[in-house]
C-alpha cells in the first residue's frame, strides 16, 4: 500500500513481495516485523480471511486465495491500513482537520520506560538444533557473535527461542535455496538477510557431514548458473579483488567477465556464523567432467575494489546489473 499521503518514515517501510502459488496467491517479507505491527497485522489478516504466518524472527507470510483475492485485499486499502496505523492522520482527514498537524502531535515523543534487556544467556559450548529431523550442533565459536553482535533488547531470551531462530534461517536458507535452483528465484528478494539465510544453510549441510568451513571456501553444484545469477541481483554487490583461483576471473560465464563479487553482511542474529562480515563469490565454469559450480567464501572483513581496473569492472557486470562501490 502506497500511504503517499501519510507521514511515513521511509526508514521503516518493509518490503513485501508476491507470488503464485497453486490456488493462492502469497505475499511475504524479508524482514522482521515490530512487535506493535505484528498485533496489527494479525488482526487486518483476521479480517480479510488470509492464513498469517510469522516466523521465529517475525518475518511475516500471507497466503490468500486467489477466488476471493479482491475481496481480501481490499481489507488492506490505503484507507483501512491508514485507519490501523496512523489513526489520528486518518481521522483528521475524514473530518477536513489538518491531517500533518494530528500526524506531527502524534509523534510527539511521549515519555516510555525503557525497555528491558534480556538477562544474558549462558551459551553453552555445543549447541543442537534440529532441521528437518537431522541434528545439527553447532560450537560456541560459530554462533555465539550472532548473539553478541545483536543488540541487547533484540537477543533470543532463551537457548529455546536461539535454537527455534537458527533452525528458522537454515530452513529458509534451504527452501531459497530450492527456488532458485528451480528458476523461481524471483520469489525472494537477494537481500543481505536472505543470502546469509543461503549461507548458513549450505554451512550447516557442511556441519552435518564433519566438516568446518565457515570459515574459509567451498563451492557448491550451480548446474545452470541460477544462484550466481540470483547473488547478481543483490543491490549490495560489488566487484572485489581477490587473489583466490585468479585462473578463473578472466574466463567468460554469462556474457561477460568472471570476476569475483562480494556482499558485505550485517552482523547479528541475521548475519553469518563466526563473525563473518562479507561473501565473496565466483562462477567455476563447466568444464570435461565436470558441471559448473558456485565458489563461495564468508570473510571475516569487507572486501575492496581496489585492484580492478576499469575496464575489468566494466566487462565484469552482468546485463542490467548495478554494482555499488566497496567499502
Amino acid at each position: 500500500v502506497a500511504l503517499e499521503h501519510l507521514q511515513v518514515k521511509q526508514e521503516t517501510r518493509i518490503p513485501w513481495r508476491a507470488h503464485v502459488d497453486g490456488d493462492n496467491i502469497v505475499y511475504h517479507c524479508d524482514q522482521p516485523l515490530p512487535a506493535d505491527a505484528q498485533q496489527k497485522l494479525r488482526a487486518m489478516a483476521a479480517t480479510a480471511g488470509a492464513q498469517l504466518e510469522i516466523d521465529p524472527e517475525g518475518c511475516a507470510r500471507l497466503t490468500f486465495a486467489k477466488a476471493g483475492a479482491d475481496q481480501s485485499l481490499s481489507v488492506f486499502s490505503e484507507s483501512n491500513v491508514a485507519r490501523l496505523t496512523h489513526p489520528e492522520e486518518s481521522a483528521a482527514r475524514q473530518m477536513g482537520g489538518d491531517p500533518l498537524e494530528a500526524a506531527r502531535r502524534a509523534q510527539a515523543p511521549a515519555a516510555q520506560a525503557p525497555a528491558q534487556p534480556p538477562a544474558n544467556l549462558r551459551l553453552p559450548d555445543r549447541l543442537a538444533i534440529t532441521v528437518n529431523g537431522r541434528q545439527i550442533e553447532l560450537s560456541r565459536a560459530q554462533y555465539e557473535s550472532m548473539v553478541s553482535e545483536t543488540p541487547a533488547k533484540d537477543r533470543p531470551r532463551s537457548l529455546e527461542q536461539l535454537r527455534q531462530i537458527l533452525e528458522h534461517r537454515i530452513q529458509l536458507g534451504r527452501e531459497i535455496a530450492a527456488a532458485v535452483l528451480a528458476g523461481q528465484g524471483s520469489r525472494y528478494e537477494a537481500s543481505p538477510r536472505n543470502i546469509a539465510c543461503l549461507t548458513l544453510a549450505m554451512q550447516a549441510n557442511s556441519i552435518a557431514k564433519g566438516e568446518n568451513n565457515f570459515i574459509g571456501f567451498f563451492s557448491v553444484d550451480d548446474p545452470n548458473g541460477h544462484l550466481y545469477q540470483w547473488l547478481d541481483t543483490s543491490k549490495n554487490v560489488y566487484l572485489r579483488s581477490s587473489t583466490l583461483m585468479p585462473q578463473y576471473y578472466r574466463q567468460q560465464i554469462d556474457g561477460h567477465m568472471n570476476m569475483p563479487r562480494g556482499i558485505d553482511i550485517p552482523q547479528g542474529m541475521g548475519g553469518l556464523m563466526g563473525g563473518m562480515r562479507s561473501l565473496e563469490y565466483f562462477a567455476v565454469p563447466e568444464s570435461i567432467g565436470e558441471g559448473r559450480r558456485l565458489f563461495l567464501r564468508a570473510d571475516d572483513h569487507v572486501g575492496s575494489s581496489s585492484g580492478i581496473s576499469k575496464e575489468d569492472a566494466e566487462q565484469s557486470r552482468a546485463l542490467g546489473m548495478q554494482t555499488r562501490k566497496s567499502s
